[in-house]
């Protein structure tokens, strides 16, 4: 679950693609995802999550299936939840999720992708700059990223667009 919620929390990445993320997709410490629109993504990857990564073998086997769920990992577990093949589903992913919220006392119904949208605003908090968090984000439209950002982006008054304006100049250049 640690791996799931650094790639979801502090990477930006969907839930979706983070459950099915692989040694594959792991060139040189950095990640090679591909976003909802099938363009390639490049993440650099933090300390905390290298060092689960690299704990990972199979390279076929999704990172979270790899890694221990208490004293399994979900690769070896037997439960329904799981198809032969060793795939975690969402569905446990969510379940465990859950369970963790509860552990920590969290009530508010909170998912996974609201620790993207945490993720961008920190990024665009942390940087002013709204092109980070759409790379980041992998959104091909930075109509998209404001949409995540709409708190956090500020209106534009209009005594700064009058500063802006060009004024014509009355002065002739020869």
């Amino acid at each position: 679950m640690r791996c799931y919620l650094l790639l979801c929390g502090v990477h930006g990445i969907r839930s979706g693609f983070a459950a099915r993320l692989t040694p594959n997709d792991l060139q040189g410490g950095e990640l090679k995802i591909q976003t909802k629109y099938g363009a390639v993504q490049t993440i650099g990857i933090t300390h905390d999550l290298a060092l689960l990564l690299q704990t990972c073998k199979l390279p076929d086997v999704p990172f979270v299936a790899q890694l221990p769920r208490g004293q399994r990992t979900y690769f070896n577990m037997h439960t329904r939840d799981l198809p032969v093949n060793g795939r975690i589903t969402k569905r446990q992913l969510h379940h465990d999720f859950r369970k963790l919220c509860g552990w920590a006392g969290i009530t508010r119904n909170i998912r996974l992708h609201d620790m993207r949208r945490t993720t961008a605003r920190n990024i665009y908090r942390l940087t002013g700059d709204l092109r980070d968090a759409q790379h980041l984000l992998g959104h091909a439209g930075l109509a998209s990223t404001i949409w995540y950002l709409q708190d956090e982006v500020s209106r534009v008054p209009a005594s700064l667009l009058e500063l802006a304006r060009v004024k014509p100049t009355t002065e002739v250049t020869q």
